[in-house]
């Protein structure tokens, strides 16, 4: 029969320091991806259905979420998209407006060249009858 080799205690004990820092470091990890980084003002700015989802979170308990990042970033996008609509809306209303007042333009052209044509009949009539 040949000896056992018996290892030695402090092998053991490194063995051990291992599998405890093992388990430190994989806790470490799980615990720092507990939470997920709030999204940011451009995420909210291209994707509406996750800046109305938020809103909506963030609008059931206005004073719990005052100092939310992700609800201010929410509402700061949502704040600048209707400024952008508004804008556009505002577009649209002058380039309207701009068409209405160029057919009133053309209209009262058209009404003054009818009645100045009108009043050049009248007096060649006039004239004509007066002869």
């Amino acid at each position: 029969m040949s000896p056992r080799i018996a290892y030695p205690v402090g092998t053991e004990l490194v063995a051990a320091v291992r599998a405890a820092g093992l388990i430190v470091v994989f806790g470490a990890l799980v615990a720092g991806c507990d939470r997920p980084q709030p999204r940011s003002f451009n995420d909210f700015m291209e994707d509406a259905i996750a800046r109305e989802g938020a809103l909506a979170r963030c609008n059931q308990d206005r004073d719990a979420t005052l100092n939310d990042v992700e609800c201010a970033n929410a509402r700061r996008a949502a704040a600048a998209m209707a400024v952008r609509g508004e804008r556009e809306r505002q577009e649209q209303l002058d380039r309207e407006s701009q068409r209405k007042l160029l057919a009133l333009r053309e209209r009262a052209a058209l009404q003054e060249a009818a009645a100045a044509q009108a009043a050049a009949a009248k007096r060649a009539a006039e004239e004509a009858a007066y002869e």
